[in-house]
């Protein structure tokens, strides 16, 4: 995402996996207001150490140029400010690679011969092994997806399908698990096995049936049921 503003121009990663850098939970920076030689006012960035990614290419209008990224607290900043009065903490050398946004993925059912609902025995692995692929392909975070499925697969998968962050090790975060169905309408099922759909006429006590009570609460980000089908909206 490329930002433009008055006297500021720089580009953006939203969305990159918590191990590599973590976004900021605090909505305000602190600044502190400095006064030049000439008598201008500065307002310059305080607060945790800074970041640059230099020797890097970045998208602006359509075009890859060659320029630095500057980073605080998981956010970036304009450089502009600091010329002169605070140098970067830590400096990395990019070696003329893009910087681009990292890819955020909330439908992922697997890859790379691995998929999430059929793979219970060996689900870690499962996990690891998109994680780290999906990586590499520019995807920094995603929500493992399972299709329709039976109680027991999801009570099997869902404890290892939660939040995880991001690292060089792990791949990229997961946000956790996407549970599509089984409370979805037959007459659109689109690739569902038809035998695994189901209503839920006990309300929410069919889906802490399904699911597991414990998993929805500690392992799901998303769900996608049918509205329209009995008990999913009682």
């Amino acid at each position: 995402m490329l930002l433009q503003g008055q006297n500021m121009r720089f580009f953006a990663l939203p969305g990159p996996p918590s191990g590599l850098i973590s976004p900021s939970t605090s909505p305000t920076r602190p600044t502190r207001v400095l006064h030049s030689r000439s008598g201008e006012q500065l307002t310059i960035l305080t607060g945790g150490p800074i970041t640059q990614i230099y020797n890097c290419r970045v998208l602006r209008s359509h075009k890859l140029e060659h320029d630095n990224v500057w980073f605080q607290d998981g956010r970036i900043i304009n450089p502009t400010s600091l010329y002169g009065l605070r140098n970067p903490d830590s400096r990395i050398d990019a070696r003329g690679l893009i910087v681009a946004p990292g890819l955020v993925d909330v439908q992922l059912n697997g890859a790379f011969g691995y998929d999430f609902s059929y793979n219970k025995s060996d689900i870690v692995a499962c996990l690891n092994a998109v994680s780290r692929g999906v990586l590499l392909q520019g995807c920094t975070s995603f929500c493992p997806t399972t299709v329709s499925s039976k109680p027991e697969t999801y009570h099997s998968v869902l404890p290892h399908l939660g939040r995880r962050p991001g690292s060089l090790i792990n791949g990229a975060e997961s946000l956790g698990a996407h549970v599509e169905g089984p409370f979805m309408n037959p007459k659109k099922k689109g690739a569902h096995e038809v035998s695994c759909l189901r209503a839920a006429p006990n309300g929410l006590a069919d889906f802490d049936e399904c699911y597991g009570l414990e998993n929805l609460r500690n392992y799901v980000t998303y769900m996608t049921v049918a509205p329209e089908v009995d008990g999913v909206l009682d």
